[in-house]
């Protein structure tokens, strides 16, 4: 399992007894560590006994610090080495509330696109599905995608992402994995059954998955539709993102 995340994070976590607007607010606990929906999707995979591998982009002493804990991590990665650095992901987490503070994306360079391309161009052959999750950096056009795209068949193609994706999804992908909201925002349709159908007017898509916050996951094939209860966590620190 293949799996592009090329918009990763150095993610830090500060955990703090309360949060007061305007004051000098402490914390009591910080983590940092590698993340980003790519990243996030192989630590999945890995626990399924498989072995994923992440292709990346990764600039500076942020994108070092987190190659080294997917290193640690034993998480299999290739990177793009970049000018800019990896942007940094930092959540405040105060007694049930939380807040993430995101920083814009870096920009990737025609050359470091097209070495992102020939990597994957060389392991075309040997990947079960090719996993596109999150959104794009800057300056990662379509073009590149569509260079992509040529040679891996549909079948193989899982999508968890809505930005940036139409030649993807024109290509003909295996699942997409979309958010309700973003579903709705995609088909401009107001049911998941209406916006089913309005996705399968355009694209070729063999089944849809959509989270809808702790409500159940609605998976959808071309025969049936199932939904799924979500398992209850027993101590849930930070839900933001964690579709």
């Amino acid at each position: 399992i293949i799996i592009l995340g090329l918009n990763p994070a150095w993610q830090r976590t500060l955990l703090l007894k309360s949060f007061r607007r305007g004051e000098v607010n402490r914390c009591e606990e910080v983590s940092e560590y590698a993340s980003g929906k790519g990243i996030n999707t192989a630590c999945a995979v890995k626990k399924w006994k498989s072995a994923p591998l992440v292709l990346q982009f990764s600039g500076r002493s942020s994108g070092m610090a987190l190659c080294k804990d997917l290193k640690g991590a034993d998480i299999q990665y290739d990177s793009v080495e970049i000018k800019s650095p990896t942007r940094m992901c930092q959540t405040l987490v105060a007694s049930s509330e939380s807040t993430e503070l995101i920083d814009p994306s870096p920009r990737i360079s025609s050359t470091e696109a097209l070495l992102l391309c020939d990597k994957i161009r060389a392991l075309k052959d040997s990947a079960d599905f090719w996993v596109f999750s999150g959104t794009f950096p800057s300056g990662f056009s379509e073009k590149y995608l569509q260079k992509i795209l040529k040679g891996i068949p549909s079948s193989k193609i899982i999508l968890d992402g809505i930005t940036g994706v139409s030649p993807i999804l024109n290509h003909g992908i295996f699942i997409f994995k979309i958010n309700k909201h973003e579903l709705f925002t995609l088909t401009g349709k107001k049911s998941v059954n209406q916006a089913w159908a309005e996705l399968r007017k355009f694209y070729c898509i063999e089944q849809l998955i959509i989270t809808d916050g702790e409500k159940p996951v609605t998976w959808c094939s071309h025969r049936k539709t199932i939904r799924y209860k979500v398992p209850e966590c027993e101590k849930l620190i930070n839900p933001i993102g964690s579709g």
